[in-house]
């Protein structure tokens, strides 16, 4: 039922962006997606804004980058201490082999104490292990410390506790999904995004917000990212346009969303089950990509920042690649100079490369493109 609630979503993208559209498809959207039957559909490249994915380890941690524990009590001076020189060694030193082993000696002063496993303090001790296991490459063991972490935060708890732990066991998942994507584990990565934004939509429709609103549309724009990057439109395009909901006033993050939607509609391949056609979806597409630059230049100035410029980039390339499927050759040629100027404005290498490639393409030029 999840599928075919999604799929009937999906195709409201085919009509030209406005509000009304937006907010009848944000609505529907709140779909639960865990078991939702995935439907694979190939995509045809679009260029993607660069810097789309969010990472939330910053947000699992209570800690700063130092000064943990601040007058702290006795029985906590063994786990201060030990914490501080984890930190030393870890941001400071860069000796991790001494900074895991403070860490792992803190966890054990925790423990020996008997301070409580699910305050925010000692569960933070063990996510900054996490994270440093992660970057340093080792997936494993911050992938085994997470899962505990979540396993723990998933146990029933007191009504006071209940939100702090969920909203935790959220973060987590997210977490773990990153961790699964970098093991190339997408099932688990689909599991824990599922778990994660069934959960979270859960609690908002029963007005219990888990999470402030920023960090709510950073998450659903990472799960939409991640989804559409593995090839499912039909479950990207309802997190974007959900994250895209909950932006007001609009602002450049609100055009970023709404070129990864043209994106999106234009990178789903040709479904047996829907009427339209490929131009009718890549006309949608197109509309949806002028939206996003309408949207970046709307942007009073107080409020730009780089995004609004990367957007304007990406979104020229999406709408160049577009007339290029649709052998429009002269606005192809018009959107990539487009992308050009735009380009020079974002100091990107990854856009400039996108515009190098998208030259090339269209064999519109032989020389580098050096931005």
């Amino acid at each position: 039922m999840t599928s075919v609630r999604l799929r009937l979503a999906s195709r409201r993208l085919l009509r030209p962006p406005d509000v009304r559209g937006l907010r009848t498809f944000s609505a529907n959207s709140k779909a639960r997606l865990h078991g939702a039957t995935a439907v694979i559909l190939a995509g045809v490249g679009l260029a993607a804004a660069s810097g789309a994915a969010y990472i939330y380890w910053h947000k699992l941690s209570p800690y700063p980058e130092e000064g943990i524990f601040p007058a702290s009590p006795v029985k906590l001076n063994a786990v201060s201490k030990h914490l501080r020189l984890a930190l030393y060694y870890a941001e400071h030193a860069v000796d991790y082999p001494r900074a895991i082993c403070h860490y792992n000696d803190a966890i054990q002063a925790a423990h020996d104490h008997n301070l409580d496993p699910r305050a925010d303090t000692t569960a933070g001790i063990h996510i900054k292990l996490a994270f440093l296991y992660k970057s340093l490459g080792r997936y494993g063991n911050a992938r085994t410390i997470l899962e505990s972490l979540l396993a723990d935060a998933q146990r029933p708890a007191s009504a006071q506790d209940s939100n702090r732990l969920t909203a935790r066991a959220v973060r987590l998942a997210v977490s773990l999904a990153d961790i699964a994507m970098c093991l190339k584990d997408y099932k688990a990565a689909d599991d824990h995004f599922h778990w994660a934004i069934h959960t979270l939509l859960l609690h908002r429709a029963q007005n219990r917000h888990l999470l402030p609103t920023e960090e709510t549309i950073a998450l659903m724009a990472t799960a939409a990212e991640y989804f559409r990057e593995t090839n499912r439109p039909i479950l990207a395009a309802p997190l974007f346009l959900k994250a895209l909901d909950m932006i007001n006033p609009p602002n450049c993050t609100s055009a970023h969303l709404m070129n990864s939607i043209a994106a999106t509609i234009s990178g789903a391949g040709p479904d047996v089950s829907d009427s339209s056609t490929f131009a009718q979806r890549q006309e949608s597409a197109k509309s949806w990509a002028e939206k996003a630059i309408q949207q970046a230049k709307n942007v009073p100035r107080q409020l730009k920042d780089q995004t609004c410029n990367q957007t304007c980039a990406t979104a020229n390339i999406n709408l160049a690649i577009i007339a290029d499927i649709l052998n429009d050759r002269n606005e192809a040629i018009v959107r990539l100079q487009d992308a050009k100027v735009w380009a020079k404005k974002c100091f990107n290498i990854d856009i400039n490369e996108q515009v190098k490639q998208l030259e090339q393409r269209l064999n519109y030029s032989t020389q580098v493109y050096k931005g």
